[in-house]
């Protein structure tokens, strides 16, 4: 309401002021709505873009740092591989000395990928198969060195069986192999066997089954960080047999002279320590006087008492053989009669026990890239330069972006690799 006067009566005349509705005033308000709804839509849209995007980029990248990670492991075979078929033609016996035991300049990089070769020769544990070969009183002897080398593998640690404990070990593995040799293989029951035609173990995994703890097989941390060795260290069912006395461990070799003389293992170790000793004195006198070549072996004594009289051949010398002085380790087992070691009736008894060759190797290829960690491990039987696949198995680890390096804040973590030796 309005009020002006009148230019004729000065009169003031109230005047009403009506407000005509826009008809175009709903319109606009749903125009706002609708252009707040597709705001709306297109924000919900290009972050689902935003994200797909970043989700499929990291995606990519997943896949090219595997890509790259398992050349680095396919390389890291090829290279181990190659360590061995070297090293078969420089020597026929093999010993911790070899480049491939000292895993000697094994680490390489491809590309951002890094990877680490660790060869490990089978033939230096004791093979299972040992128990269920022979006649009865043959297995109850090898039952007998199985169940030492179980009361003794963990001494020093609070985790170290007692003798019960390990007599029960001992027989479950022998039920467990009698019965899978049976067999052959089933599909039945809750853990079906795998059929294989000679009735071995594929997997030494296979023992988790009812016959044994995953801590008594593999090698685990404590709550203090000590490392508690894994039975798959001194235990194969790999090997042609033979223990390798060049690699083996003391334990592996007290077992192959028990019950007679398990203090003989000792000594086997303390002749091959010695040979090393003199092939290292040899090689720091640049060579002089040699050894005489293999061939001499055990037709005179050698000038070192200490080393007995066939000490020669355990390292090449600058006779007629052209060698270098370069320790090469017991080349067959009757080195161990001309070193005054064992006597011939001993060696005789455990002859089919004993070997200087490995021909079975698992090669560990570890390859890092970032936070992603994979492990492979393949175990092939080496035939003169061919190799046969036995076993290939893989473990793949992701540590999280937290793990950074104290020391510059970058990068991840190294791994703690457990030993395996």
């Amino acid at each position: 309401m309005s009020q002006r006067e009148s230019p004729e009566t000065g009169a003031g005349t109230c005047f009403a002021v009506k407000k005509v509705p826009d008809p175009f005033s709903s319109e606009r308000g749903a125009a706002l709505l609708l252009a707040l709804l597709v705001l709306a839509l297109m924000i919900v849209l290009v972050a689902d873009l935003s994200f797909s995007t970043k989700i499929d980029l990291k995606l990519a990248r997943n896949y090219t740092d595997e890509t790259q990670i398992d050349e680095g492991i396919r390389a890291g075979f090829a290279k181990g591989k190659a360590l061995l078929r070297r090293d078969a033609k420089e020597n026929k016996a093999d010993c911790l000395h070899d480049l491939w035991a000292e895993n000697a300049d094994l680490s390489m990089s491809l590309d951002e990928v890094s990877i680490e070769i660790e060869i490990i020769d089978e033939d230096r544990k004791w093979n299972l198969y040992w128990l269920t070969a022979g006649k009865r009183e043959e297995q109850q002897v090898e039952r007998e060195r199985v169940l030492r080398l179980l009361e003794e593998f963990r001494d020093g640690t609070p985790l170290k069986l007692s003798y019960s404990e390990a007599r029960e070990t001992s027989e479950a593995i022998t039920r467990y192999l009698k019965a899978r040799k049976e067999s052959k293989g089933s599909d039945e029951g809750d853990v079906p066997n795998p059929k294989t035609r000679s009735g071995h173990l594929l997997v030494m995994g296979e023992l988790l089954f009812g016959v044994m703890e995953e801590s008594l097989l593999h090698d685990f941390k404590d709550e203090e960080g000590t490392v508690i060795p894994g039975l798959e260290n001194f235990v194969t069912i790999w090997s042609l047999g033979g223990v390798n006395i060049n690699t083996a461990d003391e334990l592996v070799l007290r077992a192959v002279f028990s019950p007679q003389r398990p203090d003989l293992a000792r000594a086997v170790i303390e002749g091959r320590e010695r040979a090393r000793e003199e092939a290292e004195r040899r090689l720091a006198e640049g060579g002089r006087g040699g050894a005489p070549p293999a061939g001499a072996v055990g037709q005179a004594p050698a000038p070192e008492p200490a080393m007995g009289g066939g000490a020669a051949a355990l390292f090449g010398g600058g006779g007629a053989g052209g060698g270098t002085g370069k320790f090469l380790g017991y080349q067959n087992t009757g080195d161990l009669v001309r070193m005054n070691i064992l006597d011939q009736n001993t060696l005789n008894s455990v002859s089919k026990y004993l070997t200087c060759t490995s021909e079975v190797f698992s090669i560990f290829v570890t390859a890092r890239k970032g936070p992603l960690v994979k492990t492979a491990r393949n175990v092939v039987r080496r035939a003169q330069n061919e190799f046969y696949s036995l076993l290939y198995e893989v473990r793949v680890e992701e540590r999280p972006p937290r793990e950074q390096d104290e020391t510059t804040g970058t990068g991840p973590v190294p791994v703690q690799v457990v030993p395996r030796r």
